[in-house]
């Protein structure tokens, strides 16, 4: 088995940090219930430890204003 090159524990949380400040409000390619627009994350960082885990999604869709859940 070939060595391994790991990842420092700095390194590691540096690129998440990274990668969920790209990933904040990004739409996700989900069509909203009421007016159709494309719904957003609107906490991307955060997971509900639902039974299944869920997410917060909204419409930033000034008319429509939709808030919900998804499954993670």
């Amino acid at each position: 088995m070939a060595d391994k090159k790991l990842k420092s524990l700095n390194e590691w949380n540096q690129e998440r940090f990274q990668k969920l400040k790209v990933d904040s409000n990004q739409f996700n390619g989900i069509s909203c219930p009421d007016c159709g627009s494309e719904l957003i994350d609107s906490e991307p960082g955060v997971l509900f430890l639902s039974d299944p885990p869920k997410k917060s999604i909204k419409c930033i869709k000034l008319e429509c204003n939709y808030t919900g859940y998804r499954l993670a």
